[in-house]
């Protein structure tokens, strides 16, 4: 009956608990996580029921037995596949830090579908409760993360992300790269060059801040391989796209903000149902001068509303060119 009593009461509890959303994205690895306390009384009991039917119908209990290792073979191979594909991403992200990460340092890593934590699922870069070591690991907080570079004066600042290479769709492969907080006392000025990849006939230029968004067409008649030029503004206000209907503007607010300026390619004038190609900046304004993090991080998104986003090395489709900090 404790027995028992264990498999209903921990599945029960774990249902108010977060923990339990590991269940549902990572039920193809090896489990069973967070409902490690159900083993011991599954096995028992799954022993208990088997025994059971030898005893009283031995031919039911052969058909059981069967059915429990057609379902081991099906299940299993698939999740040692997984496994060991994450042994190995993990592999490669620690040899790329060991060669990348360069004395005192903090390593932002990326935030997983639970949330912004370290040690999850990377629970091998861990921090010493003091924060005495030579390499810190800190959550990704986005636009949060400029207040790192006055937490650490002393220390490095670096980015690891697992993004794709230059061919879209490409296997993930890690990266580490360290980044550096540049003070401008004057308007920035980017430079945006833009490739049509997909052949869609709509390119636009656009500037996001969350729900925020400011666009502008390019081309409405585009074809593959056709190329753009424009011109982006930051300030200690807001971000001006230079188009050539005029320009167009969006506000930052007065603190931290990470905004996203980029390249929609898509069938139709609206953004976010067009393959979506653009650079995320993190910048603060103290005063009369703009701070700006680079290099920033390059992401994707296929044209769909509800399409993911995937960071990319070698983004496809759009570049910037950064003036030198003052």
């Amino acid at each position: 009956m404790l027995l028992v009593a264990i498999a209903v009461v921990v599945p029960f509890g774990y249902l108010f608990y977060w923990g339990s959303t590991l269940i549902v994205y990572g039920r193809r690895y090896f489990g069973p996580h967070y409902y490690l306390a159900l083993t011991i009384p599954m096995c028992v009991l799954a022993a208990h029921g088997l025994v059971t039917l030898f005893d009283q119908r031995r031919r039911l209990a052969y058909g059981a037995t069967a059915l429990l290792l057609v379902a081991t073979v099906v299940e299993l191979p698939s999740k040692i596949r997984l496994n060991d594909r994450a042994s190995d991403v993990a592999r490669a992200e620690d040899a790329m830090l060991d060669r990348t990460v360069v004395g005192d340092a903090v390593v932002i890593v990326p935030t997983s579908k639970d949330g912004a934590y370290v040690l999850h699922p990377r629970g091998w870069l861990d921090n010493p409760p003091d924060l005495d070591a030579t390499v810190l690991y800190a959550a990704d907080r986005q636009e949060k993360n400029l207040e790192l570079f006055d937490r650490f004066p002393q220390r490095a600042i670096y980015r690891l992300q697992q993004g794709e290479g230059s061919e879209r769709g490409s296997r993930h492969r890690p990266s580490v790269r360290k980044l550096t907080r540049a003070t401008f006392d004057r308007d920035i000025t980017i430079d945006v060059s833009a490739r049509n990849v997909t052949g869609d006939p709509v390119v636009m230029l656009y500037t996001a801040l969350w729900f925020d968004q400011v666009s502008c067409v390019l081309d409405d008649e585009s074809t593959m391989d056709a190329s753009y030029s424009q011109r982006v503004t930051i300030d200690t206000e807001g971000v001006t796209l230079h188009c050539q209907d005029g320009d167009h503007r969006m506000a930052l607010p007065p603190d931290s903000a990470s905004v996203s300026i980029g390249v929609a390619i898509g069938a139709d004038k609206t953004v976010n149902n067009s393959a979506l190609f653009e650079y995320r900046f993190l910048t603060r304004s103290p005063g009369e001068d703009v701070e700006l993090i680079t290099p920033p991080d390059q992401w994707r998104r296929d044209p769909t509303v509800y399409g993911k986003w995937c960071t990319t090395d070698e983004n496809p489709a759009v570049e910037v060119r950064m003036p030198v900090d003052s």
